[in-house]
């Protein structure tokens, strides 16, 4: 048994914008954006470091040397020194504008 879909007519959509809306204004990261499954094994990672008794700084050191790709570890750079500076690890994640910044709802 076939089915003739030339006999169905196609219903046109169309997208209409909210007022006030702006397609620049959403959140978009096309810059330092690591995949979920990225970020899964980033922290499992760190976690695995620090409960092996590896100090903060030198975890994200290995973390960062074991980045393949340049703006990852760029980023990752750029977040260790901050860390290095005083801030803490959710104020630096927050001030790279990576994508490895989580909020957290308990």
């Amino acid at each position: 048994m076939s089915i003739n879909i030339s006999t169905y007519k196609a219903e046109k959509t169309v997208l209409k914008s909210k007022k006030g809306t702006n397609f620049f204004s959403g959140e978009l990261s096309f810059g330092n954006h690591f995949s979920d499954k990225d970020k899964m094994g980033l922290y499992k990672e760190f976690s695995v470091l620090l409960n092996s008794g590896v100090d903060f700084r030198k975890a994200l050191e290995i973390l960062k040397e074991q980045q393949k790709k340049a703006k990852h570890k760029d980023l990752m750079h750029s977040i260790t020194k901050q860390v290095v500076r005083g801030k803490s690890l959710f104020e630096a994640l927050q001030e790279s504008g990576s994508s490895l910044h989580m909020s957290v709802t308990v």
